[in-house]
């Protein structure tokens, strides 16, 4: 009896702490992650924290995109200036399962999709996965567009070799490895048919190097532009290249039905020039362009040169003119328009 007492007063004793430290066990809320809204444009960008997202529409996927890499600025002595292109790829998105991949689009080979080869081609060529990142999310607008958001922070700071230097490039500077850690983006903008990428990169330098930057330094740092611009999903007529006239071209390897052998095949690169009066066109009218050719003059540029250079670009109307078009091409000053 005496030590039944004795264990329900111990029981007594301890029961009030037992009780308080149960109450002090009380559940936290869990802080849910809020995100700013993604800027609207070809691809919607969302920043957080110090990654960016991509909001790739559902109707983008397999469309084709012409991707240039561009200087921005350069080490002096570098042999190249802002301006000068670096890179250029035409690339799609696909999505694979929860991966979103990035292909490159590869002209080496054409066929017409209604010769009966075409099936044969398309099964023995593979296009080439260059960036593959899980999909963050799905989301869907008030609209009832479906988007697919992932993390493309790795893929733009990085040594991508579709999205940065070529290695030609690459030789010529005398850069060596990348240096992530003194790389970064600097900006991200989209617009309604193309999305911008502005970054800083920064490779080691080779002993040899030109560059006085990576022989005082041993590191070579570059400012580069991406730019992702939607193509047309109706692309243009090819026009054979005939060798009487110098225009630049692209090679390929061309398949159809009716020939014996495989042909060489080179087509010339052009402007989309489109008239908006078909029928005057046809009858040998000068008509104008649906898409005037614009050259926007660098706000660097000294005034003083600005209205030779408009001048200069403005004289070749007289060559589209040959062509049947008139007020084909021109020159302006850069506009104060932030959303350019």
């Amino acid at each position: 009896m005496k030590k039944l007492l004795l264990l329900v007063c111990m029981a007594a004793m301890i029961s009030p702490g037992a009780q308080a430290k149960k109450k002090s066990k009380v559940t936290k809320p869990v802080k849910k992650e809020v995100r700013q809204p993604a800027v609207k444009g070809l691809f919607n960008v969302q920043k957080h924290k110090d990654d960016y997202y991509f909001q790739i529409p559902d109707s983008l996927l397999g469309r084709l995109f012409l991707t240039t890499t561009r200087y921005v600025s350069t080490p002096v002595d570098a042999g190249v200036y802002g301006g000068e292109l670096a890179n250029e790829q035409v690339l799609y998105w696909e999505k694979n399962n929860k991966q979103m991949l990035l292909r490159a689009h590869l002209y080496d080979i054409r066929v017409k999709s209604d010769d009966k080869i075409a099936t044969a081609v398309a099964n023995c060529t593979q296009d080439p996965i260059v960036y593959a990142t899980k999909i963050d999310s799905t989301l869907t607008d008030s609209t009832g567009v479906k988007f697919y958001s992932i993390n493309v922070t790795n893929m733009f700071n990085s040594d991508n070799a579709v999205l940065s230097l070529e290695e030609s490039s690459k030789s010529a500077l005398g850069v060596t490895a990348f240096k992530k850690d003194l790389s970064y983006i600097e900006r991200i903008s989209t617009f309604p048919i193309n999305t911008e990428i502005v970054t800083i990169k920064t490779y080691g330098s080779k002993a040899s190097t030109r560059i006085p930057a990576g022989k005082i330094t041993g590191n070579i740092t570059l400012k580069v532009n991406t730019s992702f611009v939607l193509l047309p999903k109706e692309p243009m007529a090819c026009r054979s290249y005939d060798p009487r006239v110098g225009y630049f071209t692209e090679e390929f390897t061309d398949f159809g039905d009716d020939q014996q052998q495989v042909k060489r095949r080179q087509v010339i690169s052009r402007w989309r020039l489109e008239p908006k009066d078909i029928e005057a066109y046809r009858r040998g009218e000068l008509v104008e362009p649906v898409k005037q050719i614009v050259y926007y003059i660098d706000p660097a540029t000294p005034k003083k040169w600005v209205p030779y250079l408009i001048a200069g670009v403005n004289d070749w109307n007289a060559a589209f003119e040959k062509a049947g078009f008139k007020n084909a091409i021109c020159a302006k000053e850069w506009p104060n328009d932030s959303t350019m």
